[in-house]
């Protein structure tokens, strides 16, 4: 029986950035705005400018105020806010560092230095701002938020993560905005299918919010969800026309649905309003390069480096894109440029993923290792190292990698699930499940972090104890998110060895095939309970189509040739099985070379 991966998503190497631009620029995020509450009227009409973005008007009536009012914190405060919105930075510091003099607790005032000394790529004295201002008021989301951007800004990935995750936890998981930031983390580094569950929180609560479904749109577009994000961002475009963002991923949209004229006839118009949107010329770049324009493809890439905050980013993007495409050496000398920079642990990451797409494991090896040295503090690297170990045969030293990620992130579930693995390698059952249930504690009891320990009850080998283990733990997965597929498939396999349950399981298999009708797996869990069952008709459309999902499957297409036997079909049933015994290393091939003598 072919199963479904029981594996917790957890991360392997720091992934590439997705399609949000950087976190100063995300849909949602705009720069705070000074308070008004009991303001003077002529401040109140200055910040009322500022929130239109009329700098000018802003600068204007705050000057006049403060020449009234010298003493006023708040008046500094609305002066440094507009010319910031100029551009005009040491006049803007200067503003904003006189309203401090005057109230030096003032936390919108640090978090609008952060701003700025991010706008002049100092990130390390950003940093210093936000956390001040974090100190003077520890809820404040744009204070956070900048935090979060000015240590992705200095690549460390692993502490941006954990101080937007501190914001969810604090709130219990209760804040849409805290949750909003961490989905734009996980966007940030390209872990998509964390930001989703997040964002549809966000909008289960705040429906109408426009930044979440603009954010949700890119997240879905970035997973490949084209027909789920265009009703997003056409609800944004809808209410707000203008929205650069909506309008970008609806052109990518149409990228993606092949309608490559008029993507770029959009992402153009898009540029000529705003010429220096880094995004919006990697993604025209993406388009002309599928419209076989590679020449002007590499202009418009060369030009959105120029454009971003963060050029060594951008560039890594553009190496993702030349790796879909194919060109590996192209995608390995861009991220090569990147080391030395900020965005250095981003490079060695994606330089360790293309080095294991070429199936060269020793580069990336190497690679992580660099890495670990680098920055010894971030336990990515010893849990990306001890992946690869893993994978290459070297579970005990792969163990050792995993326990030095426990230590630097202790209490996260990824370093456990590591220790898990290896320990089932190593073929220390007791180690294993306690470790894959201590996985599930740092989970905080999440449906996948069950199927995980299911997984490692059936890895440790079949015996009517760990069969019953699995089953309980399946069964939790399913109490939690009753439309878990990999719980239920698997869950109906196991019930299945019990002819006293093949009811339920089937039950249960059909649930898992109306959630997953396209999965190969799935398809032939159901197929073969159907088998079983006697319902031969039925199992021989549904292996079949597991067949044309997975051809290269021998488990499936013996069960496929086991139905026509049954069916009386010999000419294909022989096909089927000899197709099986071709592959190598498949379990069943005693049983086939039976049925296939039987058949002769």
């Amino acid at each position: 029986m072919r199963m479904l991966a029981a594996v917790v998503a957890f991360v392997f190497l720091p992934a590439m950035p997705g399609a949000a631009s950087e976190l100063s620029s995300s849909p949602g995020a705009p720069p705070p705005v000074p308070d008004d509450l009991l303001a003077p009227a002529q401040i109140r009409t200055a910040i009322e400018a500022l929130r239109k973005g009329d700098a000018d008007t802003a600068e204007r009536v705050a000057r006049q105020f403060v020449s009234t009012q010298p003493k006023s914190a708040l008046g500094h405060e609305v002066l440094g806010a507009a010319l910031a919105l100029k551009r005009n930075w040491p006049d803007a510091e200067r503003e904003l560092h006189e309203a401090l003099t005057l109230q030096p607790n003032r936390a919108i005032t640090m978090v609008r230095l952060g701003l700025i000394a991010l706008e002049q790529k100092n990130p390390t004295q950003a940093e210093d701002w936000f956390r001040r201002a974090l100190a003077q008021a520890p809820g404040m989301a744009e204070a956070r938020r900048g935090l979060v951007m000015s240590l992705l800004r200095q690549g460390r990935v692993q502490q941006a993560v954990a101080e937007a995750r501190d914001g969810v936890q604090q709130s219990a998981g209760q804040d849409p905005d805290a949750k909003y930031l961490l989905a734009t983390v996980y966007l940030e580094i390209g872990r998509p299918a964390e930001a989703e569950p997040l964002l549809a929180d966000v909008l289960a609560t705040r429906p109408d919010s426009e930044p979440a479904l603009l954010l949700q749109g890119i997240v879905k577009l970035e997973l490949g969800k084209i027909d789920e994000a265009a009703p997003l961002l056409q609800r944004v475009i809808a209410r707000a026309p203008a929205s650069p963002w909506a309008r970008l991923g609806l052109a990518v949209i149409k990228r993606g649905r092949g309608q490559l004229d008029e993507s770029r006839t959009d992402l153009e118009a898009i540029l000529k309003e705003k010429p220096d949107w880094d995004l919006a010329r990697l993604q025209l770049g993406q388009t002309l390069w599928l419209e076989g324009k590679q020449e002007a493809a590499l202009r418009a890439f060369e030009q959105a480096e120029k454009t971003s905050p963060n050029a060594d980013v951008t560039r890594l993007r553009v190496a993702q894109f030349l790796l879909s495409r194919g060109d590996a050496d192209g995608a390995i000398a861009r991220a090569q440029a990147s080391l030395g920079t900020p965005a250095a642990p981003l490079a060695r990451g994606f330089l360790a993923q293309v080095y294991l797409a070429k199936r060269q494991p020793d580069l990336a090896q190497r690679e992580l290792e660099a890495a670990a040295t680098e920055w010894p503090q971030e336990p990515l690297w010893p849990l990306g190292l001890g992946r690869l170990l893993l994978s290459r045969g070297h579970a005990q030293e792969a163990l050792v990698q995993f326990e030095r990620a426990a230590k630097l992130a202790p209490g996260r579930p990824d370093p456990l699930a590591g220790e898990a693995d290896a320990y089932v390698a190593l073929k220390q059952a007791p180690e294993a499940v306690k470790a894959a249930e201590a996985a599930v504690r740092a989970s905080n009891e999440s449906p996948a972090s069950y199927v995980f320990l299911a997984g490692i009850y059936e890895r440790l080998g079949t015996s009517a104890d760990n069969d019953a283990a699995a089953i309980a733990a399946y069964r939790q997965a399913i109490a939690r998110d009753a439309g878990q597929t990999v719980a239920l498939n698997n869950l109906a396999y196991l019930l299945g060895k019990d002819p006293a349950r093949l009811d339920e399981a089937v039950a249960l298999a059909e649930r898992a095939y109306r959630a997953a009708p396209r999965n190969p797996a799935v398809a032939d869990t159901l197929g073969w309970l159907l088998y079983h069952k006697g319902a031969l008709e039925r199992a021989e459309t549904l292996l079949s189509q597991a067949v044309l999902g997975a051809p290269d499957n021998a488990e499936i297409r013996f069960h496929l040739g086991l139905v026509y036997a049954k069916r009386d079909k010999k000419v294909e049933a022989r096909r089927e099985i000899e197709r099986a015994l071709q592959a190598p290393n498949f379990a069943g091939a005693a049983e086939a070379r039976r049925v296939l003598e039987s058949l002769r």
